[in-house]
């Protein structure tokens, strides 16, 4: 209900009770209508039905209630029973005679109960999603019905976890991992054979991770074995002094402008952005795919085909879109050394608080030592990956030395970031979105 009240005018313009402009035209005040944002109203209404007893019906009860055939003497009386005529229009007229039914109507205002709920949903919502940047599919599940990380709050259960896309019918359960002895210990419990086990195995592995308790068992159950995926590390050239010659505050800033032109690009490319520390950006190629209900499952049992080609097209478009960002002492664009390398990963939630899912093994370091060891403004492959890429522009390195793996034979990718792509180019990126 919307109280008007009144608006005195004295001439030219004044403001109305609607805040909207009065315009007096020869002394009559138009007040000028301005948009209501309409209040939805929420209630809810009880229903019940009542009897309601005629009126004189308690005093006729009352009466046929004393018992008959007794005198004011206590003597007995005889009882004359009506006729079976006249019991039948007595019966009649009972049923004519029927209470009335009374229908009472409750209604309540809930609509702050409403609200509440709904923006609560909408919370949890929001929370969801950001739950889903962080962890794959299947860590969001277990953590969930496992009671968080590390805690419980019911008895073990066992549950099937498919890792692999929905959409995809070569998805299997993740191979297991060599851990303990003879037995696997890394795969999921209840994910069935792995790739190239058995069902002894499987069985082996189930029984080891369900005899574990806590951290163990929640490690073992969120393992996953990844055959090949490709690594890339990414670094800003200058960033350590950058962070000397300028305030804390200006350095987030330049990192969140450059980060945030990177992960717009991550679901473009269909990569996954692994972490970042400092001003190193990681990002994996072939770990994982979105599922037929939108969210993000790892590839396990298989490798993506194009888990190179999507990595390194993620590279370039870094290299352009870093042009873009200058840094914060010296104003100039931004130049990076990116460094690739495809093998074997595992990935897995680790710690109990703030728990994180990373990737662990040597791929991970050598794809590391490539970005160190490259150069200014280039892009940096080990041998395994070029031979994954092997219509792209290389130049041939030689033999360099890696710290910690000794002498490796690396490339450096000799393209034009900006140049235009032949035939079989085109059809490799175009085969990322196909």
């Amino acid at each position: 209900v919307l109280d008007c009240g009144k608006a005195a005018v004295s001439g030219g313009n004044a403001v109305g009770a609607f805040g909207g402009e009065v315009d007096v035209n020869g002394g009559v005040a138009a007040v000028l209508p301005v948009a209501v944002v309409p209040c939805v109203v929420w209630h809810k209404v009880h229903l019940c039905a009542v009897q309601v007893p005629v009126e004189g019906e308690v005093a006729a009860k009352a009466a046929t209630s004393a018992p008959r055939g007794i005198a004011t003497g206590g003597m007995p009386v005889p009882v004359s029973l009506p006729p079976p005529q006249q019991q039948q229009q007595q019966q009649q007229q009972q049923t004519e005679r029927q209470q009335p039914m009374l229908l009472v109507i409750t209604q309540v205002d809930v609509t702050a109960e409403v609200t509440a709920q709904r923006e609560t949903a909408g919370l949890l919502q929001e929370e969801h999603k950001v739950l889903e940047s962080i962890f794959p599919r299947h860590c969001i599940e277990y953590l969930t019905l496992r009671g968080g990380a590390g805690r419980r709050r019911g008895p073990a259960r066992t549950v099937q976890w498919n890792h692999g896309p929905r959409s995809s019918p070569d998805a299997r359960s993740p191979s297991p991992i060599r851990g303990l002895g003879n037995t696997s210990i890394g795969a999921v419990r209840g994910g069935g054979v792995a790739a190239g086990g058995d069902a002894d195995e499987a069985a082996a592995v189930a029984a080891a991770a369900a005899a574990l308790e806590g951290s163990p068992a929640r490690l073992a159950s969120l393992a996953t074995w990844h055959p090949c995926v490709t690594i890339l590390f990414c670094d800003i050239v200058g960033f350590t002094t950058a962070c000397s010659a300028t305030t804390p505050f200006t350095v987030m800033s330049f990192l969140n402008d450059l980060y945030s032109r990177f992960d717009g690009l991550v679901d473009l490319y269909r990569v996954y952005k692994v972490e970042t520390i400092g001003d190193c950006y990681m990002v994996a190629g072939g770990l994982v795919a979105y599922d037929e209900d939108g969210y993000k499952s790892v590839i396990s049992g298989t490798e993506d085909p194009l888990h190179a080609v999507r990595t390194l097209e993620f590279a370039k478009a870094m290299l352009r879109v870093s042009r873009e960002v200058h840094m914060p002492h010296t104003g100039e664009p931004v130049q990076l050394r990116v460094g690739l390398h495809s093998g074997p990963v595992t990935s897995g939630v680790v710690g109990d608080t703030m728990p994180r899912f990373c990737l662990f093994g040597d791929t991970v370091n050598v794809a590391s030592r490539m970005e160190s060891t490259c150069n200014p403004g280039h892009i940096h492959v080990s041998a395994a990956t070029h031979s994954r890429l092997p219509s792209e522009a290389w130049r041939d390195l030689g033999m360099a030395s890696v710290k910690g793996k000794g002498v490796m034979h690396t490339y450096e990718w000799a393209g034009d970031v900006d140049g235009p792509l032949d035939g079989e180019q085109v059809t490799r990126v175009l085969g990322l979105y196909l």
